[in-house]
């Protein structure tokens, strides 16, 4: 098995192969795949990610329910994740790592009762097992939430298998395609 460190440079290299406008149908059609799953459809409050370049593209599906769904997205603050409610492109400000985060006045002071977790990663293996940056923003936030975690990524970040960690949280589900 590979280390977390070499798996994610194989996944780098990998990404390489990959044209933005392959990238961007893939993106496409797991936009699709989350849109028709019966967690997305019956879920009220989905908490979401904005990509990174790296990233299937989340922000056709985000920008078509913010006004049907409470859609919220991460913010950084304080070295963890806090929430905040997506509303619209115009209310993105760059963030923490120069990530889009939702503006601050956004923020929700009391946790949401969120229904699903759109979680993105560099690998996740058909375990349910994930591969993050490594900061371990994800695990943290969701340790001890009793909520539908479903893993975000291309194809090819589907792996055979992910060393582990006890504090490593695992997703009930992953959508790829």
């Amino acid at each position: 098995m590979k280390t977390k460190n070499e798996l994610r440079a194989r996944i780098k290299e990998e990404k390489k192969k990959y044209s933005p406008e392959d990238l961007q149908k893939m993106a496409d059609k797991i936009c699709e795949s989350i849109e028709t799953s019966q967690d997305f459809f019956f879920a009220k409050n989905v908490m979401a990610f904005w990509n990174l370049p790296d990233e299937p593209n989340l922000r056709p599906l985000l920008n078509k329910y913010a006004g049907k769904k409470n859609i919220f997205l991460p913010i950084i603050e304080d070295g963890e994740i806090r929430i905040a409610r997506f509303v619209d492109e115009a209310n993105m400000e760059v963030g923490a790592f120069n990530i889009s985060e939702p503006s601050k006045d956004l923020k929700v002071s009391q946790m949401t009762a969120i229904d699903l977790v759109l979680v993105p990663g560099v690998a996740f293996d058909k375990n349910g097992n994930r591969l993050g940056r490594g900061k371990g923003y994800y695990d943290h936030f969701l340790t001890g939430r009793r909520v539908e975690k479903v893993g975000v990524c291309f194809p090819f970040q589907v792996v055979e298998e992910i060393p582990t960690e006890p504090f490593d949280i695992v997703m009930d589900k992953i959508i790829f395609d």
